[in-house]
């Protein structure tokens, strides 16, 4: 799946990025440990994300979208699913430049 999205990010390839979201592995797994999961998953996708996830080991959820109107749709309704959680959002892009140095930890 990691490959897949690689793949997807660098060639701009969605369908291919939708598939490589989903996670038939460790989600079905880890999804019973947040609350109102499948309630925010469905809000993120009929928000027209291109996918939703656990991120890492969890408690974050993220959603992959196609511009930040409906990045920000997606954030909104997917707080909204969570209710009555407490649940904050963030809408930030994926970075273009891909991996590089921020600050050299060998010199200071």
């Amino acid at each position: 799946q990691v490959a897949s999205l690689v793949v997807a990010f660098s060639t701009g390839d969605l369908e291919l990025m939708r598939r490589a979201i989903e996670d038939p592995f460790a989600e079905p797994r880890r999804k019973s440990l947040i609350p109102r999961f499948d309630d925010v998953k469905r809000a993120a996708l009929e928000a027209n994300a291109l996918g939703c996830s656990i991120s890492g080991a969890g408690s974050t959820m993220f959603a992959l979208c196609v511009d930040e109107a409906s990045a920000l749709h997606a954030m909104r309704d997917m707080i909204a699913a969570f209710a009555p959680i407490h649940a904050t959002g963030h809408v930030g892009q994926v970075a273009k430049t891909g991996a590089r140095v921020l600050q050299d930890e060998t010199h200071g």
